[in-house]
């Protein structure tokens, strides 16, 4: 990766663009990575061992719900990664406003008007629940389906996993208040 100055530049006229995209400043607000209707189930995994690939900590949380349900971006952001990942599976990553990293693996598929680079919104719908992952392009069903999401920091030099367990309890929280019974 490119570090400092260049990237900053980059960063900037990536905030730049989403701004100008929404007409307005204001871009706060995050939701689940979920519908709040729907069946899943999470707890705090972060730094658990994992063992395929090589030894390595669990960076995310696991969010446990069935094959096909919708997975939302979380964030105001840009689509920075979408592809096969040998751990992850089909995968995506968002670089939000504040240059955290979003990433979601595991995915069944992709939704249909996703592509490298779009602007996004919370809410906005990216792929669906699945199983891939742990093996070369279209591995799957070597775990029960599932959504893992990670979230990471970068300051220009480095970039860390940081536990998403906080932030997901706090949007689901928050969503389900404002969603009306």
């Amino acid at each position: 990766g490119r570090h400092g100055c260049a990237k900053t530049v980059d960063l900037i006229s990536e905030y730049a663009q989403i701004y100008k995209h929404y007409g307005r400043i204001n871009l706060e607000g995050n939701v689940f990575p979920l519908p709040i209707r729907s069946d899943h189930s999470y707890r705090s995994t972060f730094g658990a061992g994992r063992s395929f690939g090589g030894r390595r900590i669990h960076e995310g949380t696991d969010i446990f719900a069935g094959y096909g349900v919708p997975v939302r971006s979380t964030c105001y952001g840009i689509i920075e990664t979408k592809g096969w990942n040998r751990l992850g599976g089909w995968r995506i990553g968002i670089r939000d406003l504040h240059n955290n990293y979003h990433y979601y693996a595991h995915l069944g598929g992709f939704s249909k008007e996703i592509q490298l680079g779009q602007i996004v919104e919370p809410g906005k719908v990216i792929g669906f629940v699945g199983s891939t992952g742990y093996g070369p392009p279209g591995t799957a069903g070597k775990f029960p389906p599932h959504l893992h999401f990670g979230m990471y920091k970068d300051n220009g030099y480095t970039e860390w996993a940081f536990d998403p367990y906080m932030h997901l309890s706090l949007w689901e929280r928050k969503e389900r208040a404002n969603t009306k019974r």
